[in-house]
């Protein structure tokens, strides 16, 4: 288990030859696709969380944009959340998360780009806005149209063909956190109705062991929201992992 999130005036643990170190913030979405990552190509590696509103400067010093992910090894320092998960992927070819098909990979890669530039956005518009902006939330829930059209023209259960992909590890921690988040208005998930697909998807995601077992409950992510960069942040103590 790692330990609490080191904040302003702790101590960076020492880093062993050749181990593999991820600097993370167990709420942040961008670092948990590095975690997924490691977990679903099951990389050995060692975790130290941040704290990300009360950093301590020898993280800074890792990244100066302060932000999670990062990854070390031997002096060598990969920060960025989808550039982790390349680095990852290349560096442990074994159980590759980027499809093997080069039109694939671009396919994937300009439904990321897409979901970074479309979608994250107006997500984190609509979870500061706690669901009550209706045109935010119908603007998202067409860009979530184009999510289900492409999963549903691919025909398979994830994004990355018959197992988890490196587009499910991209785009999943958003949609873990839309009840938690009230992004959709009155802690909603997903309609199955209108997204019978991803509603799927998500089923099905929910029962891959590494990232099952690294979900946030919603009522959690509720919590820990609410209190997010106000001194009374809480980052230790609301989960077990």
């Amino acid at each position: 288990m790692p330990g609490k999130h080191l904040t302003t005036g702790d101590d960076c643990p020492p880093l062993t030859e050749g181990t593999l170190r991820v600097y993370n913030m167990r709420f942040c979405p961008y670092a948990q696709r590095a975690m997924l990552a490691l977990k679903v190509k099951d990389i050995p590696h060692e975790e130290v969380r941040v704290n990300t509103w009360k950093k301590p400067k020898w993280f800074l010093d890792k990244n100066p944009n302060g932000l999670v992910p990062v990854l070390e090894s031997n002096d060598k320092i990969v920060y960025e959340s989808a550039i982790c998960v390349d680095y990852l992927d290349e560096l442990y070819p074994d159980n590759p998360l980027m499809a093997t098909d080069a039109y694939q990979r671009a396919q994937d890669r300009m439904l990321f780009n897409f979901f970074s530039s479309k979608v994250e956005s107006v997500f984190w518009k609509s979870a500061i806005a706690k669901g009550t902006n209706a045109e935010t939330i119908k603007d998202l829930s067409e860009k979530f149209d184009v999510l289900e059209a492409e999963l549903k023209n691919r025909n398979t259960p994830f994004f990355g063909g018959k197992k988890v992909g490196w587009l499910d590890i991209q785009i999943w921690p958003f949609f873990e956190r839309i009840e938690g988040l009230n992004v959709m208005g009155d802690g909603k998930s997903l309609s199955a109705d209108r997204y019978p697909t991803l509603a799927a998807w998500i089923a099905k995601i929910n029962e891959v062991p590494a990232i099952r077992d690294y979900i946030v409950p919603p009522d959690v992510l509720a919590k820990w929201i609410a209190k997010y960069r106000t001194e009374e942040s809480v980052f230790d103590g609301l989960v077990d992992n």
